[in-house]
């Protein structure tokens, strides 16, 4: 889905999580630092996040049993800002 080599994630993930900003595990990435990956990312971040979220229906399924077995689960354990 993302054009590059399973060695590229792992290398890319491995050095989120040296930072702090992730923390890997089997099939699941847990966010640890949300403003942390936004500041660690290039500048066209917002951009592609905007138009990958204006493209998104607002229920997703996973209708394929195989889709669902590569699926990665990516938990936000970012503390959410006070009002």
């Amino acid at each position: 889905m993302l054009g590059v080599h399973r060695p590229t994630i792992t290398n890319a993930t491995r050095e989120l999580e040296r930072a702090g900003l992730i923390a890997r595990g089997r099939r699941q990435v847990t966010i640890l630092d949300r403003q942390g990956l936004v500041e660690a990312s290039c500048e066209c971040y917002q951009l592609v996040r905007a138009r990958v979220t204006f493209g998104l229906p607002k229920n997703i399924r996973v209708k394929s049993a195989t889709l669902a077995e590569s699926v990665i689960y990516i938990t936000d354990n970012t503390p959410s800002a006070s009002p």
